[in-house]
């Protein structure tokens, strides 16, 4: 695969070599170059070869859930929160309903993992003035780093953000939740949660730089 080209030359990645081996680089000239007779061609190669591996690479789920349990048993609530079959829902049967200055919170130990991912469904009805947000904590809750403000009324979307700073966090934690201005008959309305994390390593080394 192409990754980059300059006047001296085509710098190119290669794939899917084994460990161990010996490879075979050959260098022309394209179009072929037609010399005067007597004259000869000065081609220099300068070459760099880098290594990498990945060593267990793998995305692994942390916490899911679709809210098809009928119940809010896998979050700390603090009311008014509801899980219901009434519409909107995105997937299934079941989505959460927030309002008033309610809230979902879901601690997850990320210890050891890293690129770490989540994924939601949400919408907003309310008015103007009427908001409720979506952060994620990466100290248990002290402070709250916000990734959505939700104003008045906010269309159905699927959302996936990577969480900085979440990598290795054994008290990292996510909260959906209200605000004093989202009166009790407006809703933040949640369904799909998904956080992913991944965990193995990628190993690199650069062999010497070789003029030819």
């Amino acid at each position: 695969r192409i990754v980059s080209n300059g006047s001296s030359g085509t710098l190119t990645r290669i794939s899917n070599l084994a460990p161990g081996g010996i490879f075979t680089f050959r260098v022309r000239t394209s179009p072929l170059i037609a010399l005067p007779a007597g004259a000869a061609l000065d081609y220099r190669l300068r070459a760099c070869v880098r290594v990498s591996t990945n060593i267990g690479i793998r995305t692994n789920t942390l916490f899911a859930d679709d809210f098809e349990s009928g119940t809010l048993a896998a979050w700390t609530v603090t009311a008014p929160a509801s899980n219901n079959a009434t519409a909107p829902v995105y997937q299934g049967t079941y989505s959460a309903k927030i309002h008033a200055n309610a809230a979902l919170v879901k601690a997850i130990n990320a210890a050891g993992y890293s690129n770490i991912v989540l994924q939601y469904t949400r919408s907003q009805t309310g008015a103007v003035g009427d908001n409720s947000q979506i952060q994620y904590s990466t100290n248990g809750g002290t402070s709250w780093i916000m990734l959505e403000n939700l104003v008045g009324s906010v269309a159905s979307a699927t959302k996936t953000t990577n969480l900085r700073g979440a990598t290795n966090q054994a008290d990292l934690q996510i909260r959906f939740h209200g605000s004093n201005n989202l009166e009790a008959q407006d809703l933040q309305i949640l369904d799909a949660v998904t956080v992913r994390g991944v965990t193995g390593r990628t190993d690199s080394g650069t062999a010497p730089r070789t003029n030819y």
